[in-house]
């Protein structure tokens, strides 16, 4: 199942906040309204099954769906491969 986001979570850049300090990120804006985001820890290689993988979908009026490679927020994933992931 999906998270929606509550407004007062979003950035101006449409991202959920949350403490980055700790993380090396990864941000693709996908076609269309789709946006990936994945996290591991620093140097992490994005060929690693260590990202902790998310997908926004901003196609919603006026939700933000949040929807979770694997349905977790596991950091078990692969980045490279965050298209092919299943998501839910």
């Amino acid at each position: 199942m999906g998270y929606t986001a509550p407004a007062s979570d979003i950035d101006v850049t449409g991202a959920v906040t949350v403490d980055q300090a700790e993380y090396a990120t990864q941000i693709d804006e996908a076609a269309g309204s789709i946006t990936y985001v994945g996290k591991a820890a620093i140097g992490t290689a994005t060929s690693a099954a260590a990202w902790q993988v998310y997908r926004m979908d901003e196609s919603g009026d006026p939700e933000l769906i949040i929807l979770w490679a694997d349905g977790d927020n596991n950091f078990d994933n692969i980045w490279d491969n965050r298209a092919s992931l299943s998501y839910s």
